[in-house]
């Protein structure tokens, strides 16, 4: 099998002196759509934190696309090709969403303005307008935009589908399965286990700073009971 895009192996780090991460391992072959799964507090959000170089490495190792992270600058591990979604979206209020989308926009690649706008025909309508302007569902919409303009070997969605009503839910969903479609590597924090089981390729559970599960779809269904008692309070 060749090397995969990201491997993640026993990654250890905190915030300050309060440890976080206590081995926390997996792995995203080229093409895969993965999932990370497991209640808030857990260290989903941290992990990808420390992926992107937000908090230090303290142990273990990340590579991507055959470069080695932990000490690199968040710039620097966005310019090898990962875009992230963060959590609460963090678009720029300020700006329209034509600007949120230029200023993200790096090099050549099929993500132009047209496709971003044929893939959300809603941030067409409203490309003049400010991000502090859209309504919850558009600015998470404006924020994948705005990762795919990066051109990324690696997408990363952390809670892309959190407090947003019924049917934008399913929008983002079903752009999400295009992008995977699309052959687009994507990682995946998120609850809905019906959908990320037919979604994803691989899932990985995280419980107190550790990866305590993983499995593909097949053996999710087959050990449903198990991860939903990860995932309960």
């Amino acid at each position: 099998m060749n090397s995969p895009l990201l491997s993640v192996q026993d990654i250890h780090t905190s915030y300050g002196a309060a440890p976080a991460l206590f081995g926390v391992s997996l792995q995203i072959q080229r093409g895969q759509a993965v999932s990370l799964l497991g209640r808030n507090g857990m260290g989903r959000s941290t992990t990808i934190r420390t992926i992107m170089g937000m908090l230090p490495l303290q142990g273990g190792s990340i590579v991507f696309d055959g470069h080695r992270l932990g000490h690199q600058r968040t710039y620097r591990v966005a310019s090898l090709g990962i875009g992230l979604v963060p959590e609460g979206r963090q678009i720029f209020s300020t700006l329209s969403v034509r600007e949120n989308l230029i200023a993200t926009a790096r090099g050549n690649g099929p993500w132009t303005l047209e496709a971003i706008y044929e893939l959300f025909p809603r941030l067409e309508e409203r490309s003049d307008n400010l991000g502090s302007q859209l309504s919850g569902g558009e600015q998470q919409m404006l924020a994948i935009g705005r990762a795919l303009m990066t051109h990324p070997k690696l997408l990363i969605l952390d809670e892309a589908t959190e407090g947003l009503a019924p049917l934008i839910r399913e929008e983002i969903w079903a752009t999400v399965r295009r992008l995977r479609d699309l052959s687009q590597s994507i990682l995946i924090v998120d609850k809905n286990l019906p959908v990320l089981m037919d979604l994803c390729d691989h899932h990985y559970v995280l419980e107190r700073g550790k990866t305590v599960w993983d499995g593909d779809s097949a053996a999710l269904k087959a050990n449903m009971e198990q991860v939903q008692q990860y995932m309960s309070l």
